[in-house]
């Protein structure tokens, strides 16, 4: 049954990109590592590719031999995978019906800037700018055809230099593609759904893209936006978002104030050349000790199963 040879593919992609998740979440949550995007993304690739021995087989010319739970749990697995896939494709869906409906940004201060900013970073159009009464300022949707969402009153309140810093981040996430790969990293959470390290790494591999975005546009906003300029258009943004929650009484929380202290931490201090290299070196090793342990567990329990005819012959024997 292909679904049961599909489920048992996929505990192995699950087992291989949880390890790899494990690591990743004891750098980044407990060892406080800033962690670049390519990391994460090679945590991304673990869990929906699979790295095999050159000797394996994917699926099995030989007949079944599992034991009739694992087909149930084939069963239950698929069940899972349609529901959480219907409820993100229902989610995407009436975003995007409530986008059509958003009139244009009217904000001419508005969109020269982002205008500026966009061409400072190589685009040639500006995504379309679209009022909205959403509790963030300022935000960006759409992973295929990006626009940028904003409360033009709340965003006037920002100066020039903040402004330039809070919508060259929003561009940059978009010339990066980051909605688009956490789309995708959706499908996998769909996909491996029953995996907690995998949600985990969703949320963490989000952190990353902030990070990865504030990297960037500050390199693009150099000689005009400096670190500590940015940072503090952060936190504006940030404090004119709770007072626009506090308003519905429903505060940021302390997740939200926990990511931006650590954004903020990595923005404001500048690690040594040295350190970085060590890092790079040190997760490039890693990933190698991934994919070396993927191979050979995928040559010990893919077709043609050595494990298995090693236990059969002593069982013979």
């Amino acid at each position: 049954m292909i679904l049961t040879e599909l489920f048992f593919l996929v505990v192995y992609l699950s087992l291989v990109g949880g390890l790899f998740g494990v690591v990743s979440l004891l750098l980044s949550r407990v060892l406080k590592r800033a962690l670049p995007l390519w990391f994460s993304l090679c945590g991304l690739a673990l869990y929906g590719i699979p790295v095999l021995s050159p000797q394996v087989r994917l699926f099995s010319p030989e007949p079944e031999q599992r034991l009739p739970a694992f087909h149930m749990a084939a069963l239950v697995w698929a069940m899972g995978c349609v529901l959480f896939l219907a409820y993100r494709v229902t989610r995407l869906l009436l975003a995007g019906k409530s986008l059509r409906r958003r009139p244009p940004c009217q904000n001419q201060r508005l969109l020269g800037l982002a205008a500026q900013c966009a061409q400072s970073l190589g685009r040639k159009r500006t995504p379309p700018l679209l009022e909205t009464p959403l509790d963030a300022p300022i935000s960006m949707a759409g992973a295929l055809r990006p626009v940028l969402l904003v409360d033009a009153a709340t965003l006037s309140l920002l100066t020039d230099a903040q402004l330039q810093a809070v919508l060259t981040h929003e561009l940059t996430h978009i010339r990066r593609h980051h909605l688009l790969l956490q789309r995708v990293y959706d499908v996998v959470c769909a996909v491996h759904w029953f995996n907690p390290l995998a949600w985990l790494c969703r949320e963490d591999f989000a952190l990353h893209c902030e990070t990865d975005c504030d990297a960037h546009a500050l390199r693009s906003l150099t000689g005009s936006v400096t670190s500590g300029e940015y940072a503090r258009a952060i936190l504006r943004l940030l404090e004119l978002s709770a007072c626009r929650e506090a308003k519905t009484a429903q505060g940021l929380g302390a997740l939200t104030f926990l990511h931006t202290k650590r954004r903020l931490g990595r923005i404001l201090t500048k690690p040594a050349p040295w350190r970085e290299r060590l890092l790079a070196a040190g997760l490039a090793g890693l990933l190698v000790l991934a994919l070396v342990f993927s191979a050979e567990f995928s040559r010990q329990h893919f077709y043609p199963y050595p494990a298995y005819s090693v236990g059969t012959e002593s069982g013979a024997q």
